[in-house]
Order: C-alpha cells, then structure tokens, then sequence
C-alpha cells in the first residue's frame, strides 16, 4: 500500500512544477520584448534568477522568484499600454469634484494602478500613452529620453518671420531650452505651426511662446512617438501593439531617433 504522506509530497510537488512557467515567457509577460528576444538575452548572460546568472534557455522559474534584466528587476505580470485620443478638459493625473480625468477614460483597460507618459495639461488636447506600468512610467517621465512628437499649434496672431526664425534655431525659457527637431507653418498660416519635439521639452511650448507675445489658443498633439490619431476620435482608446510597446521601451532607454 503506498504511504498517504508520498502522496501529499507528490501532489505539493506536482503542483508547484504546474504553477512554473519558462523564464522567457516572465520576461516577455513583463512587456519588456517578445519571448525570442527574451531567449537571446538570456543566452548572453544578462538575466539573473535570484541574484545568479541564468544562460540557459527553458529554464524555468516561479512568480515569486526575483528577476533581473540587465541589473534591472523585473516584475511579473502583464503590463498593458493604451493610446488615448485626450480631449481638452481632462487632466492626465487623478482627477477630483472639479476636473476630469483622463485616467477614468480609460479606466476598463486596467485592474491596477495606471498613470500617463508626458502628461498633458487639461487645456491640451492629443494623444496620450497610460500604462499600468508604473516603473516605466517614471522611468519616462523623469529622464531624459529620445522620443518625439508631433504638435499642432494654433497661435493668436501670425507669427513674425524673425520669431519663427528664433524658434527654429532654439528658445531659452529660464533654464530649460527648447529645440524643435522640425517646425513649419501649416498650409501657409501663420497662425498655425506644426512641430515636431522632444516629448520632455512638450511643457515648455506654452511659456515660451508666451515670451515672445505668442498664446497658444489650441495645442494638439497629433503623433506620439510615432504613433498617430488612425481611428481614434476624440475621447477614443486602444491598446498598443506588441511591436509598439518594445519600441516605446527602447525610447525610454536612449535606443531610438527622431524620423
């Protein structure tokens, strides 16, 4: 007769090998890269499994195990990124009895805590990345990073020559400087620029212009790191792309350039 306490440590056994998953699929799940780029990482030697270097593809690990990327933790569960189309009126931060948040828009997408990358201001309009993945999100929205986006800007008088000239060239707003990596008139109006910047130097637009005698009447921010407004009218959302999502990490490295 087979002894009951076997068949408890069997089953206990069993299991935990079932609740085991392969370790390209924890960092894949993580919304780093997709699992083949996952395996070459692995094979190089830059994970870490509970502070020891794992080079062997198929290895298995548990949700509770410590994983490291390249020095980085990595945390397990999915992290989901959607692309909003923002209206005027809401605030990309938590919102109260007065204002609207942009986070409410969205809110189905998410179980857990979400924030936006380069917030807008509640007077802007465009569109806006929130994620549930909050390390990122600092990570972006604290650093220097080499993502850009495209702005329509309508202005209340035509800009002079001389000042969209001094644009071009870069403006000094207290200590910060903004560069436009392009900027150019739209059809011909002077009331209306098309500019593409740095998603960092985005906060800048309206005191700056203000310093020249410029207000900006409507600010929309049209592509997102190349990402753009396809099928997605005001208030709209969707959920990024695989292929996206790796992109908007590699940004937030330094890896990627302006088009």
């Amino acid at each position: 007769m087979q002894n009951k306490n076997n068949k408890s440590i069997q089953a206990k056994s069993g299991d935990k090998e079932n609740s085991l998953m392969r370790l390209n699929k924890f960092i894949a799940n993580a919304g780093i890269c997709n699992r083949r780029e996952a395996d070459d990482y692995i094979a190089q030697g830059l994970v870490k499994v509970n502070g020891k270097v794992v080079n062997t593809v198929g290895t298995k690990v548990a949700i509770d195990d410590i994983i490291e990327l390249d020095g980085q933790r990595v945390f397990p569960g999915e992290k989901k990124f959607v692309l909003l189309n923002k209206p005027k009126g809401f605030t990309c931060s938590q919102g109260d009895a007065d204002t609207k948040s942009a986070l409410d828009l969205v809110k189905k997408a998410f179980d857990t805590p979400s924030t936006a990358l380069h917030p807008m201001d509640v007077a802007d309009k465009g569109l806006v990345v929130i994620t549930n993945d909050l390390q990122l999100a600092s990570q972006v929205n604290l650093q220097k990073d080499k993502s850009y986006s495209l702005f329509k800007i309508e202005i209340n008088k035509p800009m002079t020559a001389d000042h969209f000239k001094a644009i071009s060239k870069g403006l000094t707003w207290k200590e910060f400087v903004l560069k436009p990596h392009k900027i150019s008139f739209v059809e011909e109006n002077r009331h209306l620029l098309g500019m593409e910047l740095n998603n960092n130097q985005a906060s800048y637009l309206r005191p700056a212009f203000l310093q020249m005698g410029y207000l900006i009447k409507d600010l929309d921010r049209v592509v997102y790191s190349g990402l753009t407004k396809k099928n997605l009218t005001r208030g709209q959302w969707r959920y990024l792309t695989e292929n996206e999502i790796i992109r908007l990490r590699k940004q937030s490295k330094g890896l990627s350039t302006p088009s």
